[in-house]
């Protein structure tokens, strides 16, 4: 029965609490030697002389191997509440990015409004200085090769929100693909000039839209994309007022009559 209670820890320890409170004959005795000797064995085997207890927490399991990186989270309070903060940061909106331009004709069109721009350009400006007009200016960059162009492109619309006059002001490498385009699609026809390159429509005899190519002042090889100066005004046929001031100044011709100019430079 003795040896029975020994094999277990707690039955071990009851006998020896028992010996260190009870008669000191019981170890005398020579169950009290077996029991000493047994006791003795079973500290010898815990390690530090100390009964193992079973793991409660940390990062080893009972088996000893670690614990999921889940079970460590719900163990540490402070790191959930880490990972939590971290993924309710709001993230910044993502920057629109508009459409690239396949095709010059996909902008220079008369059927353009001016609640549609913001929806094909990312940046709008309006221009004043001008009462017959609401002009509306947006960058313009086709590219980056030779023939592309870059610059800025303005729409006037009047009273009922229709275009009446397209206008772009900026620089190209190679100027035929525009000059192509302009004569191809627009109906522009060349014409002998001076300082460049000219195309025009007319209307009753009158210029009613403009392409001018001229070199730029300083043409080197390291800036191709930026040898040509390009100035291009497309008006409707039936606009009363024609060619801008600004036009009749580009292409170098003389006015019909006094022109009114809307743009303010």
């Amino acid at each position: 029965m003795l040896s029975s209670i020994l094999q277990k820890p707690l039955g071990a320890i009851t006998v020896l609490g028992t010996a260190i409170g009870g008669p000191y004959a019981l170890f005398e005795t020579e169950a009290g030697t077996a029991a000493r000797q047994a006791i003795q064995g079973m500290l010898d085997a815990s390690p530090s002389g100390q009964t193992p207890t079973p793991a409660t927490g940390g990062s080893v399991s009972e088996a000893g191997a670690p614990l999921p990186h889940s079970m460590l989270l719900s163990q540490n309070p402070s790191a959930q509440a880490t990972v939590v903060a971290a993924s309710t940061v709001q993230q910044p909106p993502p920057v629109w990015t508009p459409p690239p331009i396949v095709d010059l004709r996909e902008v220079i069109r008369f059927d353009m409004t001016p609640t549609a721009l913001p929806q094909r350009f990312a940046q709008v400006t309006t221009v004043t200085g001008n009462p017959q007009y609401d002009a509306y200016r947006v960058p313009l960059v086709t590219g980056t090769g030779p023939t592309d162009l870059a610059g800025t492109l303005t729409y006037a619309f009047d009273a009922n929100k229709a275009v009446q006059r397209i206008q772009f002001m900026g620089t190209t490498g190679d100027p035929s693909m525009v000059a192509g385009m302009m004569v191809h699609f627009y109906g522009l026809r060349p014409e002998a000039s001076l300082g460049g390159q000219l195309f025009t429509t007319r209307w009753n005899n009158r210029v009613t839209s403009v392409l001018h190519i001229r070199p730029a002042s300083v043409m080197t090889a390291g800036s191709t994309n930026g040898n040509y100066h390009v100035f291009l005004e497309l008006n409707q046929p039936s606009t009363y007022y024609g060619l801008s001031e600004e036009a009749y100044r580009e292409a170098g011709i003389a006015p019909a009559r006094a022109a009114n100019s809307w743009f303010g430079f």
